[in-house]
């Protein structure tokens, strides 16, 4: 069996970077990464660092991130 961890909480600020190569003819597989901070139900804020171009959640909804070993789940409360 798997162990995993969990926080629930509202989501407190999203920040979206592009990754540029350094030269013309180098190829970044991961362009995109999302910063997301959680403001955990306990009070303590968590920070997230997530490779992709989409992110249904938005500052002020609701969600809960499962964090496995090696991969983590995000799950939007508000939809």
């Amino acid at each position: 069996m798997r162990d995993f961890r969990w926080v629930r909480g509202q989501v407190a600020e999203v920040q979206r970077f592009i990754n540029v190569p350094r030269r013309w003819c180098e190829q970044y597989p991961a362009r995109e990464r999302r910063e997301l901070w959680i403001t955990a139900d306990q009070g303590p804020e968590f920070k997230f660092v997530v490779h992709t171009t989409l992110m249904p959640a938005r500052r002020g909804h609701r969600v809960l991130a499962l964090l496995l070993a090696l991969s983590r789940s995000l799950l939007n409360r508000d939809r």
